[in-house]
């Protein structure tokens, strides 16, 4: 099995300056960005932020929505927001077609929004 940089084990010697905990944290595959907001936004110290791990991320998408978007080539975002905000069932969101420009212009402004 190949060990990954971020699975090598802890340094045992202590981390004091800025460089050397840079390129452990770079042997461990956390970038430059990253090490850096940990030092001068969250506070943390050097040897911390060379040595704790990425955090996978916390939300995943409902799998049933996510498939479905999938199925029809749209984004989860898109998927999500016809079934959410315009109430559509997922068969109903697939069929879904935004209106065109032309479509829209047709209507001649007669939107709520501009009601004189």
């Amino acid at each position: 099995m190949k060990l990954l940089p971020r699975d090598v084990p802890a340094k045992p010697e202590r981390i004091d300056t800025y460089s050397e905990g840079l390129v452990v944290a770079e042997r461990r595959g956390i970038s430059k960005g990253m090490y850096d907001r940990r030092i001068y936004q969250l506070k943390w110290s050097y040897e911390r932020a060379a040595l704790t791990p990425r955090q996978p991320p916390r939300r995943t998408p409902p799998s049933e929505l996510s498939a479905a978007a999938r199925r029809a080539g749209l984004t989860y975002g898109q998927m999500r927001w016809r079934v959410r905000d315009l109430g559509l069932s997922i068969d109903e969101a697939i069929a879904y077609k935004p209106m065109t420009p032309a479509e829209s212009g047709r209507l001649g402004g007669k939107t709520r929004w501009n009601k004189r």
